[in-house]
């Protein structure tokens, strides 16, 4: 394998390593500002859901529970929307300065877009079809059906990946 196959995996594996903590995260500050304490974070240790990161909450609710607090429902979210976010601000980052910056920051900027734009969108499309993860918890805190969440989740990643599409891809 040659170097610039080596810095690329590379590249790839830190995109996703980031964007998972930073999904983790957004879960921890929007429960802090919520007034709910963050008991304990296990991470790439939950089973579950192929060594994912379980974020264990003070009084968390049951997701068998017919409806919880709103709140949960923000912090549920919170990963979701981060990701999202910083994967938008990335192609801004680009498209602002793609002329003045080298080609391996534009391929990190590539990659990372890539990655914090399709992984929780993806995450979203199965858990909201195999009821698990995050989801679960949206759906729960505001009465949301399963095909809403499944339908609301796929235009989200088929939006993205028409945006990497265009943006990445075009002449």
């Amino acid at each position: 394998m040659n170097f610039y196959k080596v810095i690329m995996i590379l590249i790839i594996i830190i995109g996703a390593l980031l964007q998972h903590i930073i999904h983790e995260f957004s879960h921890v500050l929007i429960a802090k500002f919520n007034g709910i304490r963050t008991i304990k974070i296990e991470w790439f240790t939950y089973s579950k859901l192929l060594l994912g990161t379980r974020v264990t909450f003070e009084n968390e609710p049951e997701l068998n529970e017919k409806s919880i607090e709103k709140k949960w429902g923000w912090v549920s979210i919170a990963g979701f929307v981060s990701t999202r976010l910083i994967g938008y601000i990335l192609i801004i980052i680009y498209y602002l300065s793609s002329k003045h910056i080298s080609n391996w920051l534009i391929l990190i900027i590539c990659f990372f877009s890539m990655i914090f734009l399709t992984f929780d969108p993806l995450y979203f499309v199965l858990g909201s079809i195999f009821d698990f993860g995050d989801v679960m918890g949206l759906r729960k805190a505001f009465s949301i059906k399963k095909s809403v969440s499944i339908l609301f989740f796929i235009i989200i990643l088929s939006f993205n990946i028409l945006l990497i599409r265009l943006i990445w891809y075009s002449s």
